[in-house]
């Protein structure tokens, strides 16, 4: 027997541990190739019977009852969400709303106060200052077009 003969029975050993004797059940792209193999070689033979002993062995097995306890985890169906009663838990301390409008009116206002205020002197005179300071530099390119 030669090294790839080997090779070829170990890789037809393999497929049938893992996908049984019947040639279908074989991955398509070595399907034809062990089937050849299976039919002309004693050794290849013996696993292919071997292996057909135990399908059928398998076949007639009756499969054991599911466990009680699994049958109810998967045919149980979670009752459906209260929100409120969710809400509820994640605040206990009354109505949400009103803490948010609370919340939400106390930064309008912060807003619309730092948006009307006006500027203290100190910062109206350097606004005043960088003012006339780009005026200047307008003023200085005029001169130099």
């Amino acid at each position: 027997m030669t090294n790839s003969h080997n090779l070829n029975v170990q890789r037809l050993q393999a497929v049938v541990d893992a996908f049984g004797a019947n040639p279908e059940r074989w991955p398509a792209a070595e399907q034809s190739a062990l089937e050849v193999l299976a039919t002309g070689d004693q050794a290849a033979r013996d696993i292919v019977g071997e292996a057909r002993k135990l399908d059928f062995m398998l076949d007639q097995a009756e499969p054991p009852p599911a466990a009680p306890e699994l049958m109810a985890d998967i045919l149980f169906v979670p009752p459906k969400a209260n929100w409120r009663q969710v809400l509820a838990e994640l605040w206990p301390f009354g109505p949400i709303w009103k803490p948010a409008s609370g919340l939400a009116m106390a930064l309008a206002i912060s807003v619309m106060t730092a948006a009307l205020m006006p500027l203290p002197e100190a910062e109206a005179d350097v606004m005043a200052e960088i003012e006339r300071e780009i005026e200047t530099e307008l003023l200085d390119l005029e001169i130099l077009q």
